[in-house]
């Protein structure tokens, strides 16, 4: 047992308002993009150099918050339930990390290629969309006891935003590679990376909302195949 369960959950408390700061940080370096890119058409070198002050940031709260978890391992002795809480904490960190350097990227690859318009209109819209679906997700987990007691059913939630996002941006993904048709050799590979930053954004939510999920039902990684959307 917890050495002490008050202890343990004021830890486990501030390891969540942790991870929520983190979340917004990185939720708002995409924002910070997009403003950036809406504004000038393109990401000039001082947009850049703000950005990769955000991404910066987003090492240093991957590394505190891991600091915070092993300290929580070796002072408070967790049990099961408490131990899956600092292992999802943990994974979900890696994921907001991840979801920072996409981010970066494809700032790097916007400074550097001016694309038309257009494509930068497009461009616009399928990060917008990205970037809603991310919150949506998010925001499940926010409502602990719905998803404590209700987890299947936010899952295929959560799934049901995925198909929305993939509906929404389908038309956008067929029009930038279509440009790629008629753009320079040296496009080819940037455009489709942004379309994939903005793809593998909604995959690491889910991979968050999964790790929470598993607070609460440590079976659950065995059963997701047999969820039926």
């Amino acid at each position: 047992m917890s050495i002490n369960y008050n202890i343990t959950k004021k830890s486990e408390l501030q390891l969540i308002n942790s991870f929520y700061e983190f979340y917004n940080h990185v939720k708002n370096e995409w924002i910070e993009l997009i403003e950036f890119l809406k504004n000038n058409k393109s990401i000039t070198a001082s947009n850049l150099k703000i950005i990769e002050r955000y991404e910066c940031i987003s090492n240093q709260y991957e590394s505190q918050i891991l600091d915070e978890c092993i300290w929580c391992i070796s002072k408070n002795q967790p049990v099961a339930s408490n131990l899956r809480f600092i292992i999802s904490i943990i994974n979900s960190i890696r994921d907001l990390e991840r979801m920072s350097d996409y981010i970066e990227r494809c700032a790097h690859i916007l400074n550097k290629y001016h694309f038309n318009k257009e494509v930068i209109n497009q461009i616009l819209k399928l990060l917008k969309y990205s970037i809603e679906c991310m919150d949506n997700i998010i925001k499940i987990i926010k409502n602990k006891q719905q998803l404590k007691s209700e987890p299947i059913k936010k899952y295929k939630i959560a799934q049901k935003y995925i198909d929305e996002y993939r509906e929404n941006s389908h038309k956008i993904r067929h029009d930038l590679l279509a440009h790629l048709l008629k753009s320079k050799k040296d496009e080819w590979v940037k455009i489709p990376y942004i379309i994939h930053s903005a793809e593998r954004n909604i995959e690491h939510s889910m991979n968050i909302l999964e790790s929470f999920i598993y607070i609460h039902d440590e079976k659950f990684f065995f059963i997701k195949r047999n969820i039926v959307k």
